[in-house]
């Protein structure tokens, strides 16, 4: 099974208030190209030892862990077959101390085929460690190799990942459940990691929560990052650099749009607490236009390259989805919650279906908000604004031409958990010639029933 590495990037980011519109006469401090230059060269500046940390994240991301110090890599018997059939097991070791797998109460069963006393073929490690029960869906594709890993479930943590490689991409969808303040809530984490430019890309946000992060993450722990607002009453967005705290630093674009008026807001941050509202030049705009750019084709050749993990479900879930879908080896609603509409994903039903709906009639209700301030302005006040927003214009094409490509893409960020969520397969199709059967599964007195239809 592969190293249990999950890789969180906590996220605390607050929203910049509007400080004064964007004036059309420059009256604010001019920034040189030779000064964003200086700044970019500073943020992205990578040394050894970073070099070196680097490497270590990756590898350990990617499975190529063998060079880590601490690494164990071997073959386990599954605890569930009487005849010899390893399973592929690899962790980090304190010196002195033992892998989890041989200590009491500890244990891996798998679900597939074995040839050879190995195990073969596409199947589910389930794996109990330190009292924390996981499942690993894995293809063993060739004798005494390790396998390819397309999705783990952490039952106890609640945590959910599909995860597919087509180098030198390496993509992860992952959901977590989180509970605080305010309650439960389902983070979907998406990133790639490309191995060829080592940079990480990501795409972060919560379900029914009006606020997505997209970045570019360096080898130095800084990272490009943009934030987007889907409520129509505080649509805001901004591009800027931030530190491996996500503390803003250098230099931002910061676009907010109330549903009536719109403002773009140029600012330099010296340090996080500080901010000074400039004009940049349009080098520096152009570069933050290459960025969103690079960031958004690397997730979506991710999405291509999750496809593999949601083929290598389907393909599992034609193998054991049929009948009375149990085994004697664990729980069978747990073992059968993969062939559900939504499969792993189902627990979260009704936290999802809530959490959107709650949202879509917080958006309503802005909507309509606005519409009514919109009805209580006085006459001369749209043709003021409207004359505001051409002088807006005015102030800097490829500044406008920015804020523009990043309210096209808008749609796609507020529909994210819905892209998310439909993303994996909702229903078993299986071919039998020139037809086609669906098989639809339900859970029924701890057991899934499955039927073809």
């Amino acid at each position: 099974m592969s190293i249990k590495i999950i890789l969180c990037v906590f996220v605390s980011l607050a929203f910049v208030g509007m400080r004064g519109e964007v004036n059309a006469q420059a009256l604010h401090p001019q920034v040189s190209n030779a000064e964003t230059l200086k700044f970019l060269k500073q943020f992205e500046q990578v040394d050894e030892s970073q070099i070196q940390a680097w490497k270590t994240f990756t590898d350990a991301q990617t499975g190529r862990i063998n060079q880590i110090p601490g690494a164990l890599e071997t073959w386990v018997q599954a605890a569930n077959k009487k005849e010899t059939c390893k399973v592929y097991a690899a962790t980090f070791v304190e010196s002195g101390k033992s892998p989890w797998w041989e200590k009491a109460g500890n244990y891996v069963n798998w679900d597939g085929s074995c040839v050879n006393g190995y195990a073969s073929g596409i199947g589910r490690e389930f794996t109990l460690e330190e009292g924390e029960l996981s499942a690993w869906l894995a293809d063993y594709h060739a004798e005494k190799k390790p396998p390819k890993y397309y999705f783990v479930t952490n039952y106890n943590r609640q945590t959910i990942e599909f995860k597919a490689v087509a180098h030198p991409l390496y993509a992860s969808l992952q959901y977590v459940l989180n509970e605080g303040n305010a309650g439960k809530q389902l983070a979907v984490n998406y990133s790639v990691l490309n191995m060829a430019e080592n940079r990480l890309y990501r795409r972060d946000g919560v379900v029914g929560v009006d606020q997505v992060s997209k970045s570019l993450l360096l080898p130095n722990r800084n990272s490009y990052a943009v934030v987007q607002s889907t409520n129509p009453m505080a649509a805001f967005s901004y591009h800027t650099s931030v530190t491996d705290k996500w503390d803003r630093v250098g230099y931002s674009i910061v676009n907010h749009n109330n549903g009536i008026e719109r403002k773009i807001v140029q600012m330099f941050n010296p340090t996080p607490t500080q901010n000074v509202e400039v004009t940049l030049p349009a080098s520096y705009i152009g570069h933050l236009k290459n960025v969103d750019a690079k960031i958004n084709s690397n997730l979506t050749a991710g999405e291509r390259t999750l496809q593999q993990a949601f083929a290598a479900i389907r393909q599992y879930q034609a193998r054991v989805c049929q009948g009375t879908v149990k085994v004697e080896f664990m729980d069978s609603a747990v073992y059968g919650r993969v062939c559900l509409a939504n499969g792993e994903l189902s627990v979260f039903n009704d936290l999802i279906s809530t959490a959107l709906e709650q949202q879509k009639q917080a958006h309503d209700q802005a909507r309509i908000e606005i519409a009514r301030r919109k009805q209580a302005m006085p006459n001369s006040q749209p043709a003021q604004i409207a004359a505001k927003s051409v002088s807006t214009k005015k102030i800097a094409t490829s500044l406008q031409q920015f804020a523009d490509e990043v309210e096209k893409s808008s749609q796609r960020t507020s529909d994210f958990a819905h892209l998310t969520m439909n993303a994996q397969p909702l229903m078993i199709i299986e071919q039998s010639g020139n037809t086609h059967s669906k098989v639809n599964c339900v859970l029924t007195a701890n057991i899934v029933q499955c039927s073809k239809r």
